[in-house]
């Protein structure tokens, strides 16, 4: 079904042009290039917030379903709570595409925010969790002086 493992996609590195960072209550959709795919970057920031890295579906697929875009990682900040891998329920929570080899079938594993790849996510703040995905899914920012002004 795809062509790359789903690590694969989520290490490829991925280039996200003129990128300003976003204000409370505010969403955005940015396209990013990387080395073999195209990938879309989608956030809403507000009361929740919703951050989400998505794959481009190949055209011939496009056609038979209803979505454009197959989401590979997403992150929900102050969600209502989902039932983990661990069994436990959790607000701040990360959704990572999983492919079953046997069937090809696309499942989503949940797993707490901040215990999914520590150091990453250990603050919660709206910016602070941006860079972290971004450092997560290998996004490249051009020019780079929004993650200088983080620093």
């Amino acid at each position: 079904m795809y062509e790359q493992s789903v690590e694969e996609m989520i290490q490829e590195e991925k280039t996200l042009f003129n990128f300003k960072f976003p204000k409370v209550n505010s969403k955005g959709r940015y396209e990013l290039t990387g080395e073999k795919n195209k990938y879309i970057f989608d956030f809403q920031l507000g009361e929740t917030g919703v951050i989400v890295i998505s794959k481009a579906l190949p055209e011939i697929k496009q056609k038979y379903q209803l979505r454009l875009t197959t989401p590979i990682v997403r992150v929900d900040l102050n969600a209502p709570p989902h039932m983990c891998n661990d069994g436990q329920m959790w607000k701040n929570h990360i959704h990572v595409l999983q492919i079953d080899k046997r069937t090809g079938r696309e499942e989503y594993k949940t797993y707490k925010l901040e215990m999914y790849s520590p150091p990453l996510f250990a603050d919660l703040n709206g910016r602070n969790v941006i860079t972290d995905f971004f450092k997560l899914c290998n996004i490249k920012l051009i020019p780079s002086t929004f993650v200088q002004e983080i620093i």
